[in-house]
């Protein structure tokens, strides 16, 4: 409708009533309402053209037209004014600023939405009711007395390093991680969906391995940037499977927690993930419990020694001799380790229990022994027809938990407490030490089991596989200065130890003369370990050890996201074998000699980092 058909239509209207009505005072009153009604229909002329003249605008944001939405030509009405009842989208279907050009249809646009029912960060993904949260962290960290990973010098993967040579150590190592995380949710009607993986690269000094196909070797390059991933797992109606850390785990200070380091002390698998398929039962009131089926090698597992095969215990090495997992055909597993767990999480913290059942199989004898004469075989090697020993089962429990203090509002205690047997990295790690210090040297080794071929030089049974018993504490206390400045302290205490069956299989591998007695027992077969002890000579006689650290972690965070400190750490190895006198072989560049003196050692390390975190609605 034009506007002079909108005038006539209600000055009729006005003549109507004139003829019907009394006459009024004030003629002017329909003069005024009619200008009235000019002014706000060329202002809604304007406002038409202003409105055709944003969705143009819109249109050459959103990119080339889809043919399909292309409307068709204006009609003669594109420039009329909106009547009454009509809407804003009918105006910009139909007016066409350029006559003639093709003209996009209405464009839908999409708003990414905060998703706030699962926390801060969350975003709904657009068309889908599930929510998305992305983030990660970029970590640069080096120091001395430790690997670019947290790892003390002479232990595990730095007990070549523990030569302390020019020609053998790096005093200085580093590393370098960049991460990235995304965590996907969604409700079903079975409860909560959830994906999540963390994953990046990583470059490691000393020992950065190159990641190359399963089956082959593993070869340590200078410059070789390692794939890194330790979580990665679905969590479905109570299930969770993929890998994640242990539900053995209930307490520990690492991945930058209370430490940066990389503690022996306990076995937890924060900083690795294990790959796994659990069930967790809520009972409500932050009571659950936890059954999980967990890959064994996972944990670290290093498994059982064959005393009568050459080369098991050397020094600053540790090779075992396992069977069904572990071994010259693959990582894969026998059974695997059945892991439960009873965890209550409170305003007060949290505190749990757990418990696992872990396999121990050797692989086969290396000599004829009674019921096994060895037909076709080769003495020292690996025969079927040398028979095995049986497999045995052991386990590991654990107590533990961590504490808001009064002391601050972020304040915490925690302490964890394992005892194993027969699973040996559940309680600790540190199942190899060698730290040379002069003339002076401290060694360990620390298997899951031993067995031998034979009971004694004058017994050819095989034996049995005597499992190894150990324990672990570990403790750590935060105290938070200001909302940037925090400081840790942390400690741990494990200890190794093999019962008096397992120490006569040992000790009758020692260096010396057949059938000498060297540690009140006579020697025979492979020899191993290479100490030369001197009968009588003041040696403990004992591969039990054990070893602690305790340390403290300042950090500065001027930023939400960004993390700056130092942490500074003292470990201390009680050696397996302590005593003076004793013959070691030519050790790297360190020379041999008949007078080396087996005893305690120490490392101080310092190691800092600097970590920017995007962690969205920090």
């Amino acid at each position: 409708m034009t506007r002079i058909s909108v005038a006539s239509v209600i000055a009729a209207i006005f003549a109507v009533q004139a003829l019907t009505a009394p006459a009024r005072a004030d003629d002017t009153t329909e003069q005024k309402i009619l200008q009235r009604l000019d002014a706000l229909e060329k202002q809604n002329a304007a406002l038409a053209k202003e409105n055709a003249a944003l969705s143009q605008r819109l249109n050459h944001v959103v990119g080339a037209h889809d043919p399909a939405s292309v409307t068709a030509p204006p009609s003669s009405t594109a420039n009329a004014p909106v009547a009454r009842g009509a809407t804003a989208s009918a105006v910009t279907q139909d007016y066409d600023p350029q006559p003639g050009r093709p003209v996009l249809g209405k464009v839908p646009v999409k708003y990414v939405r905060a998703c706030d029912i699962y926390g801060e960060g969350f975003l709904y993904i657009p068309g889908t009711s599930a929510c998305i949260k992305i983030g990660g962290y970029i970590r640069m960290q080096g120091g001395v007395g430790t690997s670019g990973d947290g790892v003390v010098l002479g232990a595990d993967s730095m007990a070549l390093q523990g030569r302390n040579t020019r020609s053998d150590s790096n005093p200085g190592n580093v590393m370098g991680r960049a991460m990235a995380t995304i965590d996907v949710r969604a409700q079903t009607d079975f409860g909560a969906l959830r994906g999540y993986i963390r994953m990046g690269a990583q470059y490691v000094t000393p020992n950065n391995q190159q990641i190359v196909p399963a089956g082959t070797a593993t070869t340590t390059l200078s410059n070789t940037t390692a794939i890194f991933w330790d979580r990665g797992y679905i969590q479905f109606a109570g299930f969770t499977a993929g890998r994640q850390r242990s539900f053995f785990d209930i307490y520990s200070p690492t991945d930058g927690y209370l430490t940066y380091m990389n503690p022996r002390t306990g076995g937890d698998t924060n900083l690795t993930g294990v790959l796994l398929v659990a069930y967790t039962f809520h009972f409500g009131d932050g009571v659950s419990a936890t059954l999980s089926v967990e890959n064994p090698n996972d944990h670290f597992n290093v498994g059982v020694s064959n005393m009568g095969l050459a080369g098991q215990w050397g020094l600053g090495t540790l090779v075992t001799d396992n069977g069904l997992t572990m071994n010259t055909g693959g990582t894969g597993f026998g059974i695997p380790d059945i892991v439960g767990n009873l965890r209550i999480d409170r305003s007060w913290g949290y505190a749990g229990v757990s418990g696992v059942l872990h396999q121990v199989a050797g692989g086969y004898y290396t000599a004829a022994n009674t019921g096994n004469p060895g037909t076709g075989c080769v003495a020292g090697t690996q025969c079927t027809n040398f028979g095995h020993p049986s497999d045995v089962f052991g386990g590991a429990i654990a107590a533990g938990g961590d504490l808001n203090l009064p002391t601050g509002p972020r304040d915490t205690l925690g302490v964890n407490v394992v005892y194993s047997d027969g699973a040996v990295n559940y309680a600790a790690q540190g199942n190899k030490w060698q730290l040379y210090n002069g003339n002076s040297a401290g060694f360990a080794w620390g298997a899951d089991g031993v067995f031998d071929n034979q009971t004694s030089i004058a017994t050819l049974t095989g034996t049995a596989i005597e499992l190894t018993r150990a324990w672990s504490v570990n403790s750590g206390f935060e105290h938070f200065w200001t909302e940037q400045w925090h400081t840790s302290l942390y400690g741990g205490f494990a200890a190794i130890n093999y019962d008096s069956t397992a120490k006569t299989i040992i000790n009758s591998h020692l260096p010396g003369a057949g059938g000498a007695s060297i540690c009140g027992t006579p020697v025979f077969g492979a020899v191993q370990p290479p100490l030369g002890i001197v009968p009588g000579g003041g040696n403990s006689c004992n591969p039990n050890y054990s070893f602690w650290d305790i340390g403290t972690r300042t950090q500065w965070n001027p930023a939400p996201w960004l993390d700056l400190g130092v942490d500074v750490s003292y470990t201390r190895l009680n050696t397996a074998y302590a005593g003076a006198g004793v013959a070691l072989g030519a050790n790297g560049a360190n020379p041999s000699g008949a007078n080396y003196t087996i005893g305690n050692q120490n490392v101080v390390t310092v190691l800092g980092r600097a970590q920017l975190n995007f962690d969205v609605g920090k």
